[in-house]
């Protein structure tokens, strides 16, 4: 973060620096147990350097932390610990963690938050703040009880005031502090162990102040954000907003009314800050611009990912004046409304046919600072009943340990029978809830009875199933009924996160003024092509149309689609032609299932000499891009055909139709006089594939596969989703049947990682990676020899079928056999001087580097140079071996420093730093 564009946007917008993750616990320590704070050192030395100050987070979390730390000693410390209480223990290992930490940075810190989000959400009793605790997930609470809040801002302060550095701030911090009962409970704490403190220590706070996370939403009401920080300011203490951003649109869109809406809401923030500003010491954004955000898919920050400024940079730099200019509203958000078709589907837990006329319901509004479990929900009724189906996806464990029906795994459905909009539940309204192991539970207690539910999981995700009586209502088509639906994730016994389909509120379940509106029609439409276009049956004669803008096109009683390229369609796209592109639009209708364009060979020929290098033909099915090198030493009189056809799902075998799931099969053809070209050699085409991105889907995650000759899938590592086109474009060596769809993984380990979350996510849906586990990447782990040359091998496809190791530790059966093999071969190791490779050794840098580079080679991939050369400052110590190749990769921006302009070729490489290098090999490839 603290170099280049990024570096000069910070300094000129912001004077205060807080490290993500770099300063978090379990970065103070590798996996031997051993305190590595290196590079969070040099992180905070750097920005010193720049002339900005530092905030400290974090000296204690229940997340993000080494799971040991608590029950077993770090390395190298003699803590004596042993034939101690559990509980005595636990402290002395405390007080040893944060006093290292502490003295570490000194007064090079301003502040630093000593706890962090210790409440859970939307405790029962506030005010009882020691009951409103974490307990499943939080490791110090559980081996050192309540007070270990109390005594990590003891030892904190201890530290500090040993050595003189008393200007040093201890913050509590937390998320959801809009909220009412969290905020009581934060501020219950807080009070009671300052005045605890202020008897021993006249006139001192133990707690300097309270860090308002302030993830936020466009539903998020300013008059609560108030109250709360009101009420911690009474508290005589001061009030940081730590965490800020605010999500707005969705998977990484926002429309321009999204943007001013944004605005808005930071608008009247800064409006609230400005009020409070003697009492406010600082204001942080969670991230310098949305791409680096750890909310990205929701854009909410004030800079987009070009570095731009969006209306939401001019609200905070000027208010009162944007507020004036675009109004202020009470931060609504747009009520969600669809429809529910008529239709009466088995209860079972599976998708019958009956839910495909049932439109896919997003639920993706998150009521909480963290973005957990999401999904889908689909509508039906009759005469009789609502049915519902939620599909719960992105869920990292299944948990229903917490007494509290909603802080388990479980989904709620909300329904106004009237559509009332009333501020009470009054007849007909309900709240229906039932948790992944098909438990249930009602409110009001008596709407249960004759509901009717079903549950399925498949792994950490599940499917809910549910007939809901409709009592207080005879449904009828173009009826309006209130509907939402909820989705609590539960993690260790509490609730993780809350995402609904339309009430980002959180008062659902006294409130049904906040739910969304469902219109209940008689019949659905038609189904729909891939495209996400109405599927017209075809017509019964052939129909001819001619475009202005391209050939004319026949299409027949059966859906085929014919065009002949002519002259003059030639000539009028050399006209067009922007940088050596010709392109041929074949205009055909949704009937259209296979569209086959020929073009004589004189006319491709004549455009070669008017400059013409590619081909791109779209159709209404798919686009492909020929090189005109393709053809060299074609015939003139020889005809060019191309064919794209969407497969009929029968003729696909059983295990691709049950793995693509409603996903198109494209089949392609390429013919050249008569005769089938099969292979491209050297000039691969480049083919795009409509897809409509689904929710819960990431861009990242969309895989291109070829359907082989044997029935099975094989993955385009390459291929990736283009946002702005709306398509899975990947180069074909060769035409076959082609398709894409998610291949959707998630690791809890990664979800603080914005840097390399998309990273591992994309190399881990292409099978190019995997975890330690379904949860856990390991993403700070270290990288050894075997394991990246296993990553690299799988990025670039270079296995070797009859390559063999001599390094004498690689054994032939182990894992990593083939690919050390491979890159022996090619060229790409060289191993040790004592013959040996070093699975187990970690890589360093430059190793990484130069493998990298040398598989590049090795393949005779061309390296974009887009990127200004770095002298690095410790140039000098990267080994000869490895300065090309450091060089190479710096100047294609698949590598970078780690700040302050050094390289550190010695240094070793995580694991997540790796995914990152091989992802941005991939995107080149």
């Amino acid at each position: 973060t603290l170099q280049g564009n990024n570096l000069e946007l910070l300094k000129q917008h912001h004077n205060v620096f807080t490290a993500e993750n770099a300063m978090k616990p379990d970065a103070m320590y590798n996996a031997s147990r051993e305190y590595t704070p290196d590079a969070a050192v040099s992180l905070v030395d750097k920005a010193l350097a720049e002339g900005m100050k530092v905030h400290g987070h974090v000296l204690i979390w229940h997340s993000q932390s080494p799971g040991w730390l608590p029950t077993t000693d770090p390395a190298g410390l003699d803590l004596e610990t042993e034939g101690l209480s559990e509980r005595d223990a636990a402290l002395v290992r405390m007080k040893a963690h944060i006093t290292r930490v502490v003295e570490t940075f000194g007064d090079k810190v301003i502040s630093w938050d000593v706890v962090n989000e210790a409440i859970r959400d939307n405790p029962s009793n506030p005010d009882d703040w020691k009951n409103a605790l974490r307990m499943g997930e939080a490791a110090w609470n559980q081996a050192i009880g309540p007070d270990y809040i109390e005594m990590a801002f003891r030892y904190a302060k201890e530290a500090l005031e040993k050595n003189g550095w008393d200007d040093v701030k201890l913050y509590y911090n937390d998320y959801n502090e809009d909220t009412r009962s969290k905020a009581i409970a934060i501020a219950s704490m807080v009070k009671e162990l300052n005045d605890k403190y202020a008897k021993e220590h006249p006139g001192k706070l133990l707690i300097d102040g309270i860090g308002m996370q302030a993830h936020y939403n466009s539903g998020t009401r300013i008059a609560n954000v108030q109250w709360s920080l009101e009420t911690f300011i009474d508290l005589g203490v001061e009030v940081s907003v730590s965490e800020l951003d605010i999500q707005s649109g969705d998977s990484r869109v926002q429309t321009d009314a999204q943007k001013i809406a944004q605005g808005n809401q930071y608008a009247q923030l800064f409006e609230l800050y400005k009020k409070h500003a003697d009492n406010i010491a600082r204001v942080t954004f969670w991230g310098i611009n949305d791409t680096a955000s750890w909310r990205v898919e929701t854009s909410p920050l004030i800079f987009d990912g070009r570095m731009q400024a969006k209306p939401a940079y001019y609200a905070v730099a000027d208010p009162a004046a944007f507020l004036e200019e675009h109004g202020q509203t009470g931060g609504e958000v747009e009520v969600r409304k669809s429809t529910a078709f008529f239709g009466t589907p088995t209860i079972d837990g599976t998708v019958d046919a009956a839910w495909e006329k049932a439109p896919a319901l997003p639920i993706s509004r998150y009521q909480t600072a963290h973005n957990g479990a999401k999904g889908t929900a689909r509508v039906l009724w009759d005469s009789n009943n609502l049915y519902v189906l939620v599909q719960v996806t992105n869920n990292q464990t299944l948990d229903k340990s917490s007494a509290a029906a909603h802080e388990q795994d479980s989904v709620e459905v909300f329904v106004d029978q009237k559509n009332l909009k009333s501020a009470v539940y009054e007849a007909g309204v309900g709240q229906y809830r039932v948790n992944f192991d098909n438990e249930t539970s009602f409110n009001p207690d008596g709407i249960g009875e004759n509901v009717t539910s079903v549950t399925k999981v498949e792994g950490t995700n599940y499917t809910v199933e549910l007939k809901i009586p409709l009592t207080e209502i005879d449904p009828k088509a173009e009826q309006e009924i209130g509907f939402d639906v909820q989705i609590n994730d539960g993690e260790s016994g509490a609730r993780r996160s809350v995402a609904t389909w339309n009430d980002t509120s959180g008062q659902g379940y006294n409130d049904p003024s906040v739910f969304g509106v469902l219109t209940l029609k008689s019949d659905a439409p038609p189904p729909t092509n891939n495209n996400g276009n109405w599927y017209l049956p075809p017509v019964t004669q052939p129909e001819t149309s001619e475009s202005t803008d391209g050939p004319t096109v026949t299409v027949d009683a059966e859906g085929r689609a014919t065009a002949t390229v002519s002259a003059e369609n030639v000539a009028k796209a050399v006209s067009e032609m922007k940088q050596g592109t010709l392109k041929l639009k074949i205009a055909t209708g949704d009937e259209v299932r296979q569209v086959t364009v020929t073009l004589p060979a004189a006319q491709l020929l004549a455009a070669k000499k008017a400059g013409a290098e590619r081909l791109d033909i779209s159709s209404g099915l798919a686009s492909v891009q020929l090189p005109v090198s393709l053809f060299e030493g074609i015939a003139d009189d020889a005809t060019i055909e191309l064919t794209i056809k969407a497969v009929d799902r029968a003729a696909l075998p059983a295990g691709v139709r049950a793995q693509i799931g409603s996903h198109q099969v494209y089949d392609f053809t390429l013919k050249v006089a008569g005769e089938l070209l099969s292979d491209f050699g050297s000039h691969p085409v480049k083919v795009s594939l409509p897809y409509a991105l689904q929710s819960g889907e990431q861009p990242e995650q969309v895989v291109v596969y070829y359907v082989a000759d044997n029935g099975q899938l094989e993955v385009i590592k390459p291929g990736r989703y283009n946002a702005e086109t709306g398509q899975a474009e990947f180069n074909a060596k060769h035409f076959s049947q082609y398709t894409a769809f998610a291949n959707l993984l998630h690791f809890a380990d990664t979800q603080s990682i914005a840097w390399a979350r998309e990273s591992v996510g994309a190399l881990a849906a292409r099978g190019i990676i995997n975890g330690f586990n379904a949860q856990q990447f390991g993403p700070h782990q270290q990288v050894t020899r075997a394991q990246f040359i296993q990553m690299l091998v799988n990025t670039m496809d270079l296995q070797q079928a009859d390559a063999v190791s001599t390094y004498s530790d690689v054994k032939p059966d182990a894992w990593y056999a083939g690919a050390v093999a491979s890159a022996q071969q090619l060229g790409i190791v060289t191993g040790l001087p004592d013959g040996s490779f070093g699975v187990h050794a970690p890589i360093t840098r430059a190793e990484m580097a130069t493998m990298t580079y040398r598989a590049i080679q090795a393949t005779g991939v061309a390296l974009p140079e887009g990127a200004t050369s770095i002298a690095f400052r410790d140039a000098q110590s990267i080994p000869v071996y490895a300065r090309d190749a450091v060089a190479a990769l710096q100047q294609a921006e698949l590598i970078s420093g780690i700040g302050n302009q050094t390289f550190n070729p010695a240094g070793t490489a995580t694991r997540a730093q790796a995914a990152v290098l091989l992802y941005n090999l991939l995107k080149s490839l």
